[in-house]
């Protein structure tokens, strides 16, 4: 939000935090902000949330402050969101661990917006897939590594293949109608194609009949790549 403040996603993830704010609150202070490109909380003075609201707008205004550097930034953030982790969330103790990581990566960026763009693409990973195995035969071909995206985050491979890439099960058929999960639908697939390192391999079937329905559609996130990006193949 320091860096966009008009990102309505991030606004929801923020938002729901607030005692009194449900979706159709949340909705209407996003319309609110994009509408006046800002926010005036005195709109808000007299509601419920009007106290946690001017402490969200409070804190972010702090962090914005272009003289601290991006680990402060998140210290700040933190200081804000420890006692509401702490109210809300059973395994507070690793969220609050987790944001800890966050400021110690921080201290080697002196851009907000680099650091946000290298973490979103390539987040910490346990590196899983940098544990060797030994062949048979040293002849053998190496083995191949059958991951799901969210394990394969922070690790690269020469070629990968992904498969079943059609509307419904890329993005899931469950995020079509939540704006919020179809985003994060769409990140996990930008991760998934940026593991290649020379070779980028996406499939799909001519249809998969699911008790969803009927999936015969290509990605939505295949229409929005650039056609001089690829080279489609028919069987």
């Amino acid at each position: 939000m320091v860096q966009n403040p008009y990102d309505a996603v991030a606004w929801h993830r923020i938002l729901k935090y607030l005692p009194g704010v449900g979706l159709v609150t949340a909705r209407k202070i996003i319309e609110k902000i994009n509408a006046e490109k800002g926010l005036n909380i005195e709109s808000f003075e007299k509601s419920k949330f009007a106290e946690g609201l001017k402490a969200l707008i409070n804190m972010l205004t702090e962090a914005n402050d272009p003289k601290k550097c991006v680990s402060l930034k998140i210290e700040i953030i933190k200081k804000y969101y420890s006692p509401i982790l702490v109210a809300n969330e059973q395994d507070y103790q690793i969220r609050l661990l987790d944001i800890d990581v966050l400021i110690d990566l921080a201290v080697r960026y002196d851009s907000l917006e680099k650091f946000l763009t290298d973490f979103a693409l390539d987040p910490p990973s346990k590196k899983f897939g940098n544990r060797t195995t030994p062949l048979i035969d040293e002849t053998e071909d190496k083995p191949l590594t059958v991951s799901t995206i969210h394990s394969a985050k922070g690790l690269e491979w020469y070629s990968v293949i992904i498969p079943h890439a059609l509307d419904g099960l890329l993005p899931s058929v469950r995020a079509l109608k939540n704006i919020e999960e179809l985003e994060e639908e769409r990140r996990l697939f930008y991760v998934a194609c940026s593991r290649a390192k020379e070779e980028l391999i996406i499939t799909m079937p001519s249809y998969v009949s699911t008790y969803n329905g009927f999936l015969s559609y290509p990605s939505r996130f295949l229409v929005e790549i650039d056609k001089d990006k690829f080279h489609f193949q028919s069987k």
